[in-house]
């Protein structure tokens, strides 16, 4: 792996995973403070690293972060999650009935996607997604909140209390069903005015069309008094 120097990239380094017997150069970035984070972190919690990637990948930017083995006890990767299909998509689902010497009042899964949020809701804490600001304070955030709730006896209970991510996920489940309905008048108004428009559009043609056949009438009309004139005029004559 090396870091990226001279001209401006995206990314902060860029890793060489084995894919097939061939090393891919792949680009990614590093959240600010997770070394601080992690030091702090260890001294309190076992660290368990829990990934859906693959472990090429994984081992790859494994290597780079900590060459020394010091921060994560375990390693997980996608071959330990629950494949689950949805919407007509491959998704892995990290399940910690995984953790069968562990009792699950004393762990916690932290992750960006919501769609680990199916299993054990209340073991969870969520953070937003990475991508490249400098200016990221979530793993400063979140090792402030992780030392706030150690003391407690079930740490679910903390999280139920803090973070009431059922309360979180209902709410935003009830947000969207919201805005889809919303979604779903607009399209019913443009519609009815799409179809008024049109109505409109057909009253007026039916109108110009009848007094195009008034007019036609009535140069016909005017067409036969001028015939009958014109043949009165003859038999006058």
């Amino acid at each position: 792996m090396e870091k990226i120097k001279g001209k401006k990239s995206k990314n902060d380094v860029v890793v060489e995973v084995p894919i097939n017997n061939v090393k891919i150069k792949i680009g990614i970035n590093i959240r600010p403070n997770w070394k601080d984070a992690l030091n702090v972190i260890k001294n309190y919690y076992h660290i368990v690293l829990y990934t859906a990637s693959h472990q090429s990948y994984t081992n790859a930017i494994l290597e780079y972060l900590e060459p020394n083995k010091e921060y994560f006890e375990y390693i997980l990767y996608r071959s330990n999650c629950i494949p689950k299909t949805i919407n007509d998509k491959q998704v892995y689902i990290k399940d910690l009935d995984i953790f069968k010497y562990y009792n699950l009042k004393n762990v916690i899964l932290i992750d960006n996607s919501s769609l680990i949020y199916e299993c054990h809701i209340d073991n969870l804490i969520p953070i937003v997604p990475f991508y490249n600001s400098k200016n990221d304070k979530e793993l400063v955030v979140l090792s402030y909140y992780l030392l706030s709730i150690m003391n407690y006896d079930d740490l679910r209970i903390a999280n139920k209390k803090f973070i009431n991510m059922k309360q979180f996920l209902f709410e935003a489940k009830k947000e969207k069903e919201i805005e889809e309905n919303e979604k779903e008048q607009i399209i019913d108004t443009l519609d009815d005015d799409f179809n008024n428009d049109n109505n409109n559009n057909d009253d007026n043609n039916k109108d110009n069309n009848d007094k195009n056949n008034d007019n036609n009438n009535n140069k016909d009309e005017n067409k036969t008094n001028k015939n009958d004139i014109i043949y009165l005029k003859e038999n006058s004559s």
